[in-house]
């Protein structure tokens, strides 16, 4: 990991950030909301930059998470714990998916606006009887908040 925080004036909703790392080994079992068992290893690159400490509306964040060798089992992990608990149909339909034989090639998640932008990219079974065009599939954004949840549980955001 690297890092940098510039201070600025010293209040928290002016301090500027920024990280950027290389995570491997995690086991995505161990997610909240994950229903299942079994070690889902994978690993992920990230870049992360933002002004404001404080999750308010003045709060500025951007980046992107980017998981190229992920499991099956690893993305129905993410999706169960993005969820956060909460039916979503494009959540759903990708579970289905995963299920059925499609396997994740890459996973990201781009952070902007105070929203989330999931996108999936599969590739499909050969036995499969319907085709679905192209292979990218971007679900509903989520608010910045299920992002925060995710890595802090019991913070309660």
């Amino acid at each position: 990991f690297s890092g940098w925080l510039w201070l600025n004036t010293g209040l928290m909703a002016d301090m500027e950030y920024g990280f950027r790392g290389q995570i491997s080994g995690v086991n995505s079992a161990a997610f909240p909301y994950v229903r299942g068992e079994g070690y889902a290893p994978f690993g992920m690159s990230l870049w992360v930059e933002g002004k404001g400490l404080r999750l308010t509306a003045k709060t500025d964040i951007r980046g992107e998470i980017e998981i190229s060798e992920i499991s099956s089992r690893t993305a129905d992990h993410f999706l169960q714990s993005i969820s956060t608990g909460r039916p979503d149909k494009g959540i759903q339909a990708l579970r289905f998916l995963l299920k059925r034989g499609y396997r994740p090639t890459r996973f990201s998640l781009t952070i902007r606006d105070g929203n989330l932008y999931p996108v999936m990219e599969m590739s499909q079974p050969w036995y499969w009887p319907v085709r679905i065009a192209g292979s990218r599939i971007a679900l509903s954004r989520l608010p910045l908040r299920s992002l925060l949840y995710f890595f802090t549980p019991a913070a309660g955001f």
